[in-house]
């Protein structure tokens, strides 16, 4: 079997720290960094086998 290369850009969803505020109830303001997930951009390059016809 012929083997050959691909190669795409792709996305993977990484979790990254970003900043959160918002305001309880009362009134008092929340603010603290959190690990949220985000699509990050990736670029993907391996070889794969030809599939049988």
């Amino acid at each position: 079997m012929a083997k050959h290369k691909v190669e795409f850009d792709a996305h993977k969803t990484a979790k990254k720290e970003t900043e959160v505020e918002f305001t309880k109830r009362d009134g008092t303001p929340v603010d603290f960094v959190a690990k949220k997930p985000v699509r990050v951009p990736v670029h993907v390059k391996f070889t794969a086998k030809d599939k049988k016809r």
